[in-house]
């Protein structure tokens, strides 16, 4: 789980970008299922919360973070843009972002 708190007034060009181009790749990595099995994304319902997005990540196994390798949606997207469009929107979009906080659950399922 990704939550993301963007700096005051960017939100909106966060969410812009992120619709644009890495939604899209986290749709087709999501399709290939090598990694990511499933993908939820969440907006606050309210302004000036302490997360504006939230994105739900569901695998597999935890197995994927043991090797080191990019997220598969960051390949997609560096294939599809090349690397300087893609470095620029990491960058641009990183600038919007006030903090970002990554945490790892684990869900079980009850039978």
């Amino acid at each position: 789980m990704v939550e993301i708190h963007c700096k005051r007034g960017t939100a909106d060009q966060w969410r812009e970008e992120f619709t644009k181009e890495v939604l899209p790749a986290i749709r087709e990595a999501v399709q290939k299922g090598d990694v990511y099995t499933n993908f939820t994304f969440l907006e606050a319902p309210l302004p000036y919360q302490e997360v504006d997005f939230i994105l739900i990540y569901e695998g597999k196994s935890f197995a994927s973070l043991d090797t080191r390798r990019n997220a598969p949606h960051y390949e997609i997207m560096f294939r599809r843009l090349g690397p300087e469009r893609f470095a620029a929107l990491s960058k641009e979009m990183g600038e919007w972002e006030e903090k970002v906080t990554v945490r790892i659950l684990r869900s079980y399922k009850v039978q």
